[in-house]
């Protein structure tokens, strides 16, 4: 993980990647596919400033199991209003700061013509809702803002 103790540069970032590779953590083709610029410019967006502002209230990479009532995972479901289902997942990051609980994502897809941000959006807002009620139920306290980082034109979403 990037150290939050400083802002990250491209010389941490390119270190901790081939640190990876050395001990074999990380193949090298998936370390030569890496943005590194784009990990850098997560950290100067607002939610990367408040990132680097908490560093110790900031969580990455955070396993969950979440039992809930299928109707509440899913808008459209049709079956027995009674019936639960178990949800696993892995929260990318989150940081508690003084003004509220941000949630982040990051996700790769590529904004083509059919593929907006309006799509991306659409797509992973009901993965991080389901996210932010796990989160909300771990912490005892609500989400305050969920955003997608979209990795591949260094946009931060943010989602409802």
């Amino acid at each position: 993980q990037v150290d939050l103790q400083d802002e990250p540069t491209m010389e941490t970032v390119t270190g901790l990647i081939n640190h990876l590779v050395k001990t074999g953590i990380l193949q090298e083709n998936v370390a030569q596919a890496i943005n590194v610029s784009g990990i850098l410019k997560f950290y100067q967006s607002p939610v990367g400033q408040v990132v680097l502002a908490n560093p110790t209230k900031t969580h990455r990479e955070v396993p969950f199991s979440l039992l809930m009532k299928a109707n509440q995972a899913f808008k459209n479901f049709g079956g027995n209003e009674q019936q639960r289902i178990l949800i696993h997942g892995i929260i990318d990051g989150y940081v508690e700061a003084d003004d509220g609980v941000y949630l982040f994502d990051y996700k790769t897809d590529r904004l083509t013509p059919q593929t907006t941000i309006e799509t991306i959006r659409d797509r992973y807002e009901g993965q991080l809702r389901l996210y932010a009620i796990a989160l909300a139920k771990i912490l005892g306290k609500p989400i305050s803002k969920k955003y997608l980082y979209l990795l591949s034109s260094d946009q931060l979403v943010p989602v409802q």
